[in-house]
């Protein structure tokens, strides 16, 4: 006897059976037709009668397996009978048929209206209640499971789910705003191997269907039915996950088919569902459904949408004007002229002037958390606007800078974006070391070393571009005259010996011109005089000179020591020449 098959205890079943109903399970494998009219998929083991299981193999039929590219990946599936109307949660995972070929084995449960909830549900499919190892070779009858242990099982999983939601923040926007559009349509969410911040891996997929259960309740009207992963979109379920889309081909009434990436046309839809999410993750306590839907916009499902959307405009309190495009500084040609029942949105669905910036601005020190958070489901574009304007606190912009330099992002970064960044950087200066006072939270030592890192992994793994090499210049010819200490160590950390990534591979047309320019400088022309004169500041080579005599007093000798010993070794080129 094996885990499929334990027994409960006769105390223990008769107690479960006094306080909560039991739960059928049935072990579904392919067997071959082997004379009947069926799908192959045998009921091998089953807690109910076998007029039952049989009814339930031709009624489930293609949701028993899982075919064709990509199927060898567990699953589960959440469905209702249509002949007894119970609630049918299915764990499908990938096994070998007797012959040897690749098929699948399927652990359904069938609980009786009002047992295996929605949100029971969820909780069982983040991890499964069953190990499947030893599935594969049950063909004895099962028993009933109790209630009471699933229930248990997943009231112990939904509070880390919960604390997770904020990861998937962007998938529950995009999925969101379908629903708000139209109540009615399936909805198919697209999660590739390679996936942006703020959408789920193939793991996180039940994240999204949790966020979207406590967000929206029963107001869509419909029953809550979904696979976490198939191949196939067709079937008459309300949620499914797929690795790639194929043609449509109709399936089970209208589809949505939802990318990862940010729409370039936002409707009204999508502004609100920022709304709504945000206050979700704000109030995870709530029971499903935000109030706004559930309450204040009740029915609202059966609505047409133009009297839906100007209803949630009045209870979000979201004006046209806020949802119609905003100028930016840099000349574009105009948008086309959108329908009138669908506002033209800002391309990003955060604007610089809606919840992420005012929070950015108002950052205090106990919110580093949560702003991690929020910051990692934002969009590199997002993030990169904020720097654009110069509004941010200190520390508001180092949390930006380090969520952008995040070891996931920059592997999934493409290039042009990394471009965007680097130029974006160089122009701003944000890869500068600071002079005069730090600010309280950090030693002008920690900010050098911070500005030197921004260097290392935003613009030194693209110095050979030739678009950037007129900034190189410029900043290296900056940092070689610069007598301040902290321009040496900068030196030091981001051109000489890095301590991240390797070091910059500068091309001969930026570091020429500045070897030019500090054996110009080396030469050292005083202006001839019979006055007597102020004394004049110190030269490049005089700096360098005075930091290699005292080292000491100035941190950055070690650089400046180089650095003359290179312009030492072309002078007396010159001169033997």
């Amino acid at each position: 006897m094996n885990e499929f098959q334990e027994m409960p205890s006769a105390a223990s079943a008769a107690s479960a059976q006094a306080a909560d109903p039991s739960v059928h399970q049935l072990l579904f494998r392919w067997e071959g037709n082997q004379g009947r009219q069926s799908t192959g998929m045998t009921a091998v083991a089953h807690s109910c009668s076998a007029e039952r299981a049989d009814q339930l193999a031709r009624e489930l039929g293609p949701l028993l397996w899982v075919s064709g590219s990509g199927a060898a990946r567990p699953s589960i599936v959440r469905t209702l009978s249509r002949s007894g109307g119970e609630v049918l949660l299915a764990r499908r995972w990938p096994a070998k048929d007797p012959g040897g070929r690749p098929s699948t084995v399927t652990h359904v449960l069938m609980g009786a209206p009002g047992t295996l909830k929605t949100r029971q549900c969820l909780g069982l499919t983040y991890g499964g209640w069953q190990p499947p190892e030893s599935a594969e070779q049950v063909s004895e009858p099962l028993s009933a499971v109790e209630y009471a242990r699933l229930k248990e099982l997943a009231r112990q999983r939904l509070p880390q789910m919960r604390d997770r939601l904020k990861s998937v923040r962007h998938a529950l926007i995009l999925t969101a705003a379908e629903w708000l559009r139209d109540p009615s349509q399936r909805v198919s969410l697209l999660v590739e191997e390679t996936n942006p911040p703020g959408w789920p891996d193939r793991n996180g997929v039940p994240l999204v269907y949790l966020g979207l259960f406590l967000l929206f309740g029963s107001w869509p009207g419909h029953d809550w039915t979904f696979a976490t992963y198939d191949t196939v979109d067709t079937h008459p379920l309300n949620l499914t996950s797929v690795p790639r889309w194929e043609e449509d081909t109709g399936g089970a009434g209208p589809l949505a088919r939802v990318p990862a990436h940010t729409p370039t046309d936002p409707r009204f839809e999508h502004h609100a569902a920022v709304r709504l999410v945000d206050h979700l993750l704000t109030n995870l306590d709530r029971p499903p459904g935000v109030p706004q839907l559930t309450e204040s916009l009740k029915g609202g499902a059966a609505l047409d949408r133009a009297e839906r959307e100007e209803r949630l405009r009045r209870i979000l309190g979201i004006e046209h004007r806020e949802t119609r495009r905003v100028p930016r500084p840099e000349p574009a040609p105009a948008p086309a002229p959108a329908p009138a029942e669908i506002p033209y949105v800002e391309p990003y669905l955060e604007p610089r002037h809606d919840e992420l910036h005012d929070e950015l601005c108002a950052y205090e020190p106990g919110q580093h958390m949560y702003l991690d958070a929020l910051l990692r489901s934002v969009p590199d574009e997002v993030l990169m606007h904020e720097l654009h304007w110069g509004e941010l606190p200190a520390k508001a912009e180092e949390l930006v800078l380090t969520e952008l330099g995040r070891e996931e992002r920059r592997q999934n970064r493409p290039l042009e974006t990394r471009h965007a960044l680097c130029a974006q950087v160089l122009a701003k200066g944000l890869h500068l070391p600071p002079h005069g006072q730090a600010d309280e939270h950090a030693s002008r030592a920690a900010l050098m070393q911070r500005a030197a890192d921004l260097f290392t992994w935003a613009v030194a793994p693209l110095v050979r571009d030739e678009r950037h090499h007129p900034d190189l210049r410029s900043l290296l010819n900056r940092m070689c005259r610069d007598p301040h200490p902290t321009a040496g160590n900068w030196l030091q950390r981001a051109i000489i010996s890095p301590p991240i990534g390797g070091d910059p591979d500068l091309p001969p047309a930026v570091w020429q011109p500045v070897l030019g320019t500090l054996l110009t400088l080396a030469k050292g022309q005083q202006p001839t005089t019979s006055e007597p004169t102020p004394t004049p500041p110190p030269t490049a080579a005089q700096t360098v000179m005075a930091r290699i005599k005292n080292p000491t007093n100035n941190p950055g000798w070690t650089v400046g020591a180089i650095i003359a010993l290179m312009v030492v070794l072309i002078t007396t080129a010159v001169i033997l020449a």
